[in-house]
């Protein structure tokens, strides 16, 4: 694309069986191997690029904070989805963008409170 960004797409945690007594809100956070704020790619003949992932409200989400990284959801009782989006960025670096297929991995932890 023009700004070096893929088309987002979307994707969901769904959380069943939720029992929400003492509990208001869920928080995630990402972890994985990371370029700068974002998700490095990890496989495959694709270089130069990573993968950005934002919250629901379209916000950027840090990967690897202590923290958690998004702003937290309501706790429905039974379920809750969270709902999230993520995108490819092309490097700055044009010289190091390489075409082919990739594989990114990201392990994300929830924290009810």
């Amino acid at each position: 694309s023009k700004n070096g960004t893929s088309s987002p797409r979307a994707f969901d945690i769904k959380l069943e069986g939720c029992d929400i007594s003492g509990k208001h809100n869920v928080t995630a956070a990402f972890s994985g191997t990371a370029d700068g704020d974002d998700l490095a790619l990890m496989g495959g003949t694709a270089a130069g690029a990573s993968i950005v992932i934002h919250d629901s409200m379209g916000a950027p989400i840090k990967i690897n904070t202590a923290a958690a990284t998004t702003g937290g959801e309501p706790l429905e009782a039974g379920t809750t989805t969270l709902h999230f989006s993520a995108f490819l960025k092309a490097s700055k670096e044009v010289s190091k963008i390489k075409t082919g297929d990739f594989t990114s991995v990201a392990t994300f932890a929830l924290n009810y409170q």
